[in-house]
């Protein structure tokens, strides 16, 4: 099967072991499925602005001239031991740009106020 795909022995088992069924048979159908569902969990998993606690606080801040810098710095001095509030500047640069967010204009708030990245 690697041969007629040119692919890698390796990656081809790694994807039967991943996405095939408990019987050891491969289904592409079902692992195409088992592929998209855990790439929507994983999505899932990376937006923190969700929560509204900090989706909050992070629209705050940058309204007060906040670089995303700035904020996930503050954010992990205030609470060190909740993971949960930790986020990387670069998710607060994506929210600012997400097409969901385009009419808060948070853009507008960064020191070059650029509506494109």
């Amino acid at each position: 099967m690697a041969r007629a795909l040119d692919r890698s022995p390796g990656t081809i088992s790694e994807k039967v072991k991943r996405n095939g069924l408990c019987g050891g048979e491969y289904k592409a159908v079902s692992a195409q499925w088992s592929a998209e569902n855990r790439k929507k969990e994983k999505h899932s998993k990376r937006q923190p602005l969700k929560n509204r606690k900090i989706h909050e606080y992070t629209s705050d801040k940058l309204r007060c001239d906040w670089s995303p810098e700035q904020i996930s710095g503050r954010l992990r001095d205030e609470h060190p031991t909740d993971k949960t509030w930790h986020i990387h500047f670069e998710t607060i640069y994506r929210f600012i740009y997400a097409k969901e967010n385009k009419a808060d204009r948070l853009w507008e708030f960064l020191p070059r106020e650029q509506g494109k990245r």
